[in-house]
């Protein structure tokens, strides 16, 4: 299978005000804090940041090996499994600081010759060293990284890659003094789920004769794809409590907005593919993003929208060579209103999705975090993110900065009240990209 990593990520320590590789940890001896915090919080906030990140897998990325003979069929099952083990423990980390950093931590890192003498303690040295550092208000060494809504930025392409730079831990988490086996993922028995009826499988885009109505009982969500066909992007719908998938009710919860191979202008003249997807009506976020092999969840924080039966609204643009800097979702919807047949009326028809930030879930795929629609408001109760992060303090250093991160957008529409929305965690059955032709 061709491998495929998208454009190379930022090189160097992330800030906070610029976007940082998800797909690595931070340089040099770090640590977290978060001013006034307790240790026994940092401490909890580490071990559900591990538990998340033990779920999360690197997928196979070497090539097949010829293996000759029962022996040799096993020999070489044995061997790829111990490499996709190394590279699992290997992206651990990263996932703990990406999950702790969308917490509201920053990550600090020591001055070199500190770090080290610091690295160099037992446990319960290294552990008091830690403790007034974890909860400074003014810490000691240079902030590297905050959440800075960093999977919105193109220029974070290098989380679509595999795990690198990741030896240790932070070593705050390192003074924790957890056992190794803390690391590993637990072997959890799954609750019996719902069988997936096929009323329930994920609906691949219209095609262009089925453009001209609505289907009864469901809604149209228009997604615009640009770029060089590698950016997917995964939707999924909110189910009725935080247990229960929304595909028990025996409809779609989810589909996958991907790009022919060879996607190319589409009606309108926009560059890009246009697809639209009929849906059941209902609560339905940005589940993932997703390049080659490599999946981002963002389960710790996903914009959201309504949308009910006989309506007809747009996701929005996303692509990953953005001349902005920004992923996606882009609102300008003017120029997809022509995939529809004119006498339909639905062009017409076609809103913005109004996002609200803050949508929970299940973490599946290679790295977590959040994506946050600049501007929206955020549900009720939500509080990661950009609604977790301390207030930087004057005198803390800060590492060069490149150019600044910028946010998903989505225009003042009108918007519901945030209050209204509570975000919720139930799993969906796994969605398949799409394969059928853009509509045009």
């Amino acid at each position: 299978m061709r491998k495929f990593y998208l454009a190379a990520a930022l090189a160097a320590a992330a800030t906070p005000v610029c976007a940082s590789d998800l797909a690595k940890s931070s340089d040099g001896y770090t640590y977290f804090n978060k001013p006034g915090a307790q240790v026994a919080v940092h401490d909890a906030d580490v071990r559900d940041c591990k538990v998340k990140a033990a779920r999360l897998h690197q997928p196979d990325t070497s090539p097949p090996v010829y293996a000759p003979g029962l022996a040799g069929a096993i020999g070489a099952a044995i061997g790829k499994a111990i490499v996709m083990a190394m590279n699992d423990a290997k992206a651990r980390p990263v996932n703990v600081e990406n999950c702790m950093v969308v917490k509201g931590w920053r990550v600090v890192a020591l001055d070199p010759v500190a770090g080290e003498a610091a690295s160099k303690l037992d446990t319960a040295a290294k552990a008091a060293r830690m403790t007034p550092l974890i909860s400074a208000a003014e810490p000691e060494g240079t902030v590297v990284r905050v959440f800075a809504n960093d999977a919105a930025a193109a220029q974070t392409a290098g989380m679509f890659s595999p795990a690198r730079n990741t030896i240790k831990s932070a070593l705050s988490v390192e003074a924790m003094g957890d056992p190794p086996e803390s690391d590993k993922p637990t072997k959890e028995k799954p609750a019996p789920a719902p069988k997936l009826a096929k009323s329930a499988r994920p609906p691949a885009p219209l095609k262009a004769e089925q453009l001209g109505e609505i289907p009864a009982n469901s809604a149209l969500i228009v997604v615009n794809l640009q770029g060089t066909g590698a950016l997917s992007v995964g939707f999924e719908r909110e189910g009725p409590d935080a247990k229960t998938p929304a595909w028990a009710d025996g409809r779609p919860g989810g589909f996958t907005a991907a790009q022919p191979v060879k996607a190319t202008a589409t009606a309108g003249g926009a560059q890009g593919t246009t697809l639209v997807f009929a849906v059941p009506p209902g609560r339905w976020k940005i589940a993932r993003l997703s390049a080659g092999l490599f999946t981002v969840s963002l389960c710790l924080g996903a914009p959201s929208f309504e949308v009910a039966a006989g309506e007809v609204v747009y996701a929005g643009a996303f692509d990953p060579a953005s001349a902005t800097n920004t992923i996606g979702p882009e609102m300008t919807l003017e120029p997809y209103r022509a995939v529809f047949p004119a006498l339909s009326g639905l062009g017409e028809k076609m809103r913005p999705a109004s996002y609200v930030n803050g949508s929970t879930g299940q973490c599946q795929g290679a790295y977590m975090y959040a994506l946050e629609t600049a501007g929206r408001p955020f549900a009720e109760g939500y509080a990661l993110g950009s609604k977790a992060q301390p207030i930087p303090t004057a005198s803390a250093g800060v590492a060069p900065a490149p150019e600044a991160a910028v946010p998903a957008s989505t225009p003042p529409v009108d918007a519901a009240p945030a209050a209204a929305i509570t975000p919720t965690s139930a799993p969906i059955a796994p969605t398949a990209p799409a394969a059928a032709p853009a509509a045009s």
